[in-house]
């Protein structure tokens, strides 16, 4: 979620059921986007939505001891857990269409170590201070990331990784390890095919979990 209030409703989780009665929790700041797939919710009727600030589902979470009891009015949510309730406005506004711009079908998926790759990144990145950006090619088994420029520390590194597909993309390092870092240590897969495409980064463990950055031109 973005962090720059005039943003409005992006500062907060949308959260909507589908005429099914299946539940999705998205949030997107337009450079990237996070979306879960919670499956039917016990008391949240098909067709409702919402927008959770964000710092609210933080705080909650940051407070809850075990089970949190969430009651969902129609201008403000509250969350209760044990002797403690936060209660907090709900975002007004539209919200970014985020659905036209996720595929039903993913990219082909590039599997690898997600810990290995954020070390990688922050390697890469070591010496950069200004450019903020990384370039990943994959080629013949291999990806490799190159960040820096003219005016900055650079660096390059590559690892191997099982796939046949043959591309290039540039990226923010930062986003890209935020999106890496939210799936833990273990097997993460990231899905792309075009440079002028998101990049998709899913994980093992978290089958309803999908999150996209945005290339950089």
């Amino acid at each position: 979620a973005s962090n720059d209030q005039a943003r409005g409703t992006m500062c907060g989780v949308r959260i909507e059921s589908a005429e099914d009665g299946s539940v999705h929790a998205v949030a997107t700041d337009t450079y990237r986007l996070a979306s879960l797939e919670l499956g039917t919710v016990e008391g949240f009727n098909a067709g409702a939505e919402a927008v959770i600030p964000a710092k609210a589902l933080v705080e909650a979470n940051r407070h809850a001891n075990g089970k949190v009891s969430v009651t969902l009015g129609e201008n403000q949510v509250t969350f209760r857990s044990g002797d403690f309730e936060i209660r907090t406005r709900l975002l007004a506004g539209p919200y970014p269409a985020w659905r036209t711009i996720v595929p039903k079908e993913l990219p082909p998926q590039i599997p690898v170590q997600g810990a290995d790759l954020v070390a990688l990144l922050n390697r890469v990145t070591l010496l950069d201070t200004s450019t903020q950006r990384v370039e990943i090619e994959v080629k013949a088994g291999e990806l490799t990331v190159t960040g820096g420029g003219k005016d900055s520390g650079t660096g390059s590194e590559t690892m191997t990784v099982d796939s046949t597909e043959e591309f290039q993309v540039i990226l923010n390092p930062v986003f890209l390890k935020d999106a890496v870092e939210a799936c833990g240590a273990g097997t993460i897969t990231l899905g792309i095919s075009d440079p002028q495409k998101p990049v998709f980064v899913t994980a093992e463990g978290l089958e309803n979990w999908t999150a996209m950055v945005m290339p950089m031109r």
